[in-house]
């Protein structure tokens, strides 16, 4: 299976190409970039934008615009409407990067937490009032815990961390479930969160579809079946109980997706993020580089997520600062 990198940050390196053709040369990056996206993005309909309008609005204020720096901003804003993950406008020569998305002011553990250590803080402590261990390192930062009956692994990326999580399941294979918290997990690549959902299963299925969409026209491609099947010398098939907040997102959503509906696993927390598509990569003319989501990712009942997020099996909130609620949940779902 090809390692196709889907991490949130990343670039890819695509050769230039020249879209717009605008009379106003001061604000040609502007009509550039709305004509690139509005011939190559895959999620207006998804994440219900009306691109037109979004144009309308933002072409109104450029002629305010007296610096590339104005006209960044405001391209930054017009992006920042489509709320995606997966989109980003870079200007290295600058210094500046926009997203679509903030994680700080829009999933609710950030907004309930000053940092990602304090929410783990709440969730260690929660661990170890109810007989868990501390925390243990693997070779590739996962983390596991454990008392007489059920194990615990914490996953932050989706990315290089197979052989981790291979050693933490080693360890913890004579347990009676395993919860596996993937709340604060960003993504990484389909190849990791392949191997790791293999480790869960005892045959090959179907976990979802793909398509991209084929520029300039409002065309996809045939659908791409996605398929999970065993992995490693064992297989884990007790109950697993899956963590899940608005921060999962991209490699993990799918992970996620693919999961979903397994009878060994139960997902608890709050919908992930719905940003599952890949990340294509261009550079405008001035040499701005925009990243952007052209491709939609389907369950295998052929579902949409994006925008919406995989709902969980059991709500539960991960914002309660004293106590992590979403682990005491799902030790109360492994005890019944």
């Amino acid at each position: 299976m090809p390692h196709i990198i889907r991490i949130i940050i990343l670039f890819v390196s695509i050769p230039m190409l020249s879209c717009a053709q605008q009379p106003d040369t001061n604000n040609e990056a502007f009509y550039e970039l709305w004509t690139l996206l509005d011939e190559r993005y895959s999620l207006f309909e998804a994440r219900g934008v009306d691109w037109q309008s979004i144009k309308v609005k933002y072409e109104s204020q450029l002629s305010d615009v007296s610096t590339e720096k104005e006209l960044f901003d405001i391209c930054c804003q017009m992006i920042s409407e489509l709320g995606d993950g997966h989109t980003s406008l870079i200007d290295n020569s600058a210094g500046e990067r926009c997203n679509s998305f903030s994680y700080s002011n829009t999933t609710a553990i950030l907004k309930a937490f000053d940092s990602k250590d304090a929410f783990w803080k709440v969730a260690d402590s929660t661990l170890m009032s109810i007989g868990f261990s501390e925390l243990q390192s693997t070779a590739s930062n996962v983390f596991y815990s454990f008392n007489e009956q059920w194990g615990y692994i914490r996953l932050n990326l989706m990315a290089g961390t197979y052989r981790g999580f291979a050693e933490a399941l080693d360890n913890l294979k004579d347990k009676e479930g395993i919860i596996l918290d993937i709340r604060l997990n960003p993504g990484g690549n389909d190849e990791t969160l392949h191997q790791i959902a293999g480790r869960l299963v005892n045959e090959t299925y179907t976990s979802h579809f793909k398509e991209t969409r084929i520029a300039r026209t409002d065309k996809y491609t045939k659908l791409r079946q996605w398929k999970v099947e065993p992995e490693g010398p064992f297989q884990y098939l007790k109950p697993v109980v899956l963590l899940t907040s608005d921060f999962t997102a991209s490699a993990s959503d799918v992970f996620t997706l693919s999961l979903k509906g397994r009878p060994n696993v139960t997902i608890v927390g709050t919908p992930t993020m719905g940003a599952m598509s890949h990340v294509a990569s261009d550079r405008l003319k001035n040499g701005w580089r925009i990243n952007y989501s052209n491709k939609r990712t389907y369950s295998r009942d052929m579902v949409l997520y994006e925008g919406k997020g995989i709902p969980p099996d059991v709500y539960v909130e991960s914002i309660n600062t004293t106590k992590d609620q979403v682990v005491l949940k799902a030790v109360e779902l492994l005890q019944d």
